[in-house]
């Protein structure tokens, strides 16, 4: 049977470009393209190492499209017609450049950057995890919650570095690091963090974020203890599922509290290395021996956000849910955007039967590669999902950049990324520069 071979990592919604504004505004699609870019190629393009060719006017690079003067060694871009000069590896080809040149002869084709140092393939380097946990979770299925973070952490490697938040009303951090002793700090969920908490998070040192295996014992008994704490506000305020609905969780706050422990991490790495800078890296098991952190948050969700910043009403009837949603929807956008700044990912667990106001949590996760996961229960299925949530392979912090010809223009990317902010001034109209948040090999970009 044939093998169908795959197609290329660059799909157009149309195969030309439309030219006429009557024929767009009649087009049921935007014209876009849809960009995989680690999707594999048949035959495998070749790889180049010297920088690609580019437009002297705009930017664009030298393919199979452009044409050639093998008299003046110079060739003419397809979108200003602009003459420029062939690469230096091709002044002295033959007069037919296009067999020595493989930009002319392949539609695809990997530039390999040789100022940039990768990254060493030996080094494991794994993110510090911080789970998020919903307080109001009933006191049966927490049992089941926390059971699963425990056997999914077992599997981890024992220098995984790993922190807990809980929430309701209010936002408590364990400070991991004092070994059996179930000791937190308690913030208040009704507003984002002030300057003088996120100092007194910055200023504490370590205690937050620590090695698994020299906090195994103190999480434990933390989880264990947070049976109680759900089986008192279930009994206060009701299990129906109306009152349910209107437990209060400050879920934004949590987050906040959340990325600013991994925040703190990163700043306590790289105070470690500017201490010792000018001497060499220790190869033992010290707790910086690894590459710099970078963060994930796992959050447990059991009930609608409806607390503090980015909350939304319980009832859906509410006469002002409308703008409170737009509220939320502009605060989550931008803390989307700080942790894809950070390279911290977020996840989130919706488990029950309530509205979870997906729509709107979705903006905090897509766009640094996170995923929204809705569940019936903390059950089997649960800790499964879990699992490959923790042991997804994911590239981060790249980036690439998008070409266009004079009157397209990059109207929205849909994907993990966002607009570099620190595209130069002198950047020519034509180029879209995107930081690319978690990736994974079949990501694709819209």
């Amino acid at each position: 049977m044939a093998t169908r071979k795959p197609s290329s990592p660059v799909q157009f919604t149309a195969q030309n470009v439309v030219n006429r504004k009557a024929l767009l505004q009649s087009c049921d699609l935007p014209f876009g393209c849809l960009f995989t870019p680690f999707k594999p190629v048949d035959p495998q393009p070749p790889l180049l190492r010297y920088p690609p060719s580019k437009c002297t006017n705009c930017s664009s690079f030298l393919c199979p499209s452009s044409r050639i003067d093998s008299e003046n060694r110079r060739w003419r871009c397809i979108f200003c017609d602009t003459h420029s000069d062939l690469p230096q590896h091709l002044q002295n080809a033959p007069p037919n450049v296009s067999s020595e040149c493989p930009e002319l002869m392949y539609q695809v084709v990997d530039f390999y950057d040789t100022n940039v140092q990768p990254p060493s393939l030996g080094q494991n380097i794994s993110p510090v995890i911080v789970f998020v946990i919903d307080c109001h979770v009933p006191d049966e299925e927490l049992q089941h919650l926390c059971g699963s973070i425990l056997s999914v952490l077992a599997s981890l490697p024992p220098s995984t570095l790993v922190g807990l938040v809980t929430f309701c009303n209010i936002i408590a951090a364990y400070q991991l690091a004092v070994p059996n002793v179930a000791s937190a700090d308690i913030f208040p969920g009704i507003e984002s963090l002030t300057d003088q908490e996120l100092r007194r998070i910055m200023g504490s040192g370590s205690l937050y974020i620590a090695r698994l295996d020299a906090c195994l014992s103190t999480l434990t008994l933390i989880l264990g203890a947070l049976r109680s704490v759900a089986s008192l506000s279930t009994e206060a305020e009701g299990t129906t599922p109306v009152a349910f609905a209107k437990q209060r969780r400050a879920l934004g706050v949590a987050t906040e509290v959340a990325m600013a422990l991994i925040e703190q991490e990163s700043i306590q790495y790289h105070q470690s290395i500017s201490g010792r800078a000018g001497s060499v890296p220790s190869s033992g098991q010290g707790r910086f021996s690894q590459p710099p952190p970078f963060g994930r948050v796992i959050t447990c969700l059991s009930g609608p956000p409806n607390f503090g910043p980015g909350a939304v009403p319980a009832d859906r009837k509410d006469p002002q849910g409308r703008y409170y949603r737009q509220q939320a929807l502009s605060y989550y956008q931008k803390l989307a955007l700080r942790a894809s700044q950070q390279e911290i990912g977020i996840d989130i667990f919706c488990v029950g039967l309530y509205h979870f106001e997906i729509p709107i949590l979705q903006h905090l996760v897509y766009s640094n590669g996170g995923l929204c996961v809705i569940q019936k229960s903390f059950g089997e299925e649960f800790k499964t999902n879990l699992w490959l949530c923790m042991v997804q392979n994911y590239g981060r912090g790249g980036s690439f950049d998008v070409y266009s010809s004079a009157g397209l223009v990059v109207n929205q990317i849909i994907g993990p990324a966002r607009a570099d902010e620190d595209t130069p001034e002198d950047s020519p109209d034509c180029l879209t520069k995107v930081k690319v948040g978690r990736v994974t090999p079949s990501c694709t970009f819209t």
